[in-house]
């Protein structure tokens, strides 16, 4: 059952016996009709709610989610703020904020709230991961490197931390490090197409490209439309003389994304040294 069709299931169960209006019922309300998409609803309880109690940080907090979602962020932001102004400790609404900063842009502003975050709650694991991202855009990468290891720490089985530290890793040239991550990420789940990717350039660059076809192999297995990895793997074939394969993902690289440039010029340059080849063979 969809988050859509349990929403408006037990919305149906609840309105019946929700007859004392309060803060709270308007607030279950209120998520309930944004889960199923009555954002006007949705809006409305939560400035009931607001109307009745207007030091309610929880209903400026929920709204600051919505403004978030239909991409209205200066009333996210300043309902956000308002949370945090009648709630100092509101740890979450210093983390959805932090996050709306750095999606306009704003990140010292980003990095205050998060470091906030963490100060009120010490073991908030999703903050780590996001400031390890932070400080990673900022060109800080040791202490991305330290929120990460964090992050691990906090939850040995946050799979995007292994993969986001694997990146770090094979970008400060740690290749052994790098990979175990990578295998790790995998592990958790053997379904992360991005990994499987990642790792295959991995596994290239430091010359095992058996192993980097295999990965290839799999993230089109798991995403039959994964255009950068046709394109990477047909450079592979390439590389070890296998043309007529190359040539076939760079045309299924093209056929998904006609305007790939860089597909676009390897096959023409393949037909060309083909054509070449041909000449040279028929003037022999």
């Amino acid at each position: 059952m969809t988050i859509i069709k349990q929403s408006n299931l037990i919305l149906n169960m609840l309105e019946p016996y929700l007859t004392e209006v309060n803060t709270i019922t308007l607030n279950i309300l209120a998520i309930l009709y944004d889960d199923i998409g009555d954002i006007d609803k949705a809006l409305s309880d939560y400035n009931q709610a607001i109307k009745l109690d207007p030091n309610e940080a929880t209903a400026y907090f929920n709204k600051g989610i919505l403004y978030t979602n239909i991409g209205d962020k200066d009333k996210a932001l300043s309902d956000y703020n308002q949370a945090i102004k009648l709630d100092p400790k509101y740890v979450d609404a210093y983390f959805n904020r932090a996050v709306l900063y750095n999606d306009i842009g704003d990140k010292d502003k980003a990095l205050s709230d998060y470091n906030q975050a963490i100060k009120l709650d010490p073991k908030y694991v999703d903050a780590y991961f996001n400031r390890a991202v932070l400080y990673n855009d900022i060109g800080d990468k040791d202490k991305a490197l330290s929120d990460y290891n964090q992050a691990i720490k906090l939850d040995p089985k946050y799979v995007d931390a292994y993969f986001n530290r694997a990146i770090l890793y094979n970008d400060i040239g740690d290749k052994d490090k790098a990979l175990s991550d990578y295998n790790q990420a995998i592990k958790l789940d053997p379904k992360y197409v991005d990994a499987y990717f990642n790792r295959a350039i991995l596994y290239d660059d430091i010359g095992d490209k058996d192993k980097a076809l295999s990965d290839y192999n799999q993230a089109i297995k798991l995403d039959p439309k994964y255009v950068d990895a046709y394109f990477n793997r047909a450079i592979l074939y390439n590389d070890i003389g296998d043309k007529d394969k190359a040539l076939s993902d760079y045309n299924q690289a093209i056929q998904l994304d006609p305007k790939l440039v860089r597909a676009l010029i390897n096959r023409g340059e393949y037909y060309n040294t083909q054509y070449i080849s041909h000449i040279v063979l028929s003037n022999w």
